[in-house]
């Protein structure tokens, strides 16, 4: 029983030291995505914004 404890623990801290690294990327990889999207978002909007800022002008312009 002493064999397998030991070969569980071995294999449990390897998993644990391979797998937290994993899980932080992973996280750091979900959030900046949502960041990504977000500023793409926000970037479109202004975008918009500004398109119509500019059609107002230009009919403002012929009046």
């Amino acid at each position: 029983m002493d064999g397998f404890y030991a070969t569980a623990v071995i294999l449990g801290l390897f998993l644990l030291r391979l797998g937290v690294p994993l899980l932080i990327t992973a996280a750091v990889c979900y959030g900046l995505r949502r960041l990504d999207t977000r500023w793409q978002a926000e970037a479109e909007a202004e975008r918009r914004n500004r398109q119509e800022v500019a059609v107002v002008n230009i009919g403002a312009g012929r009046h």
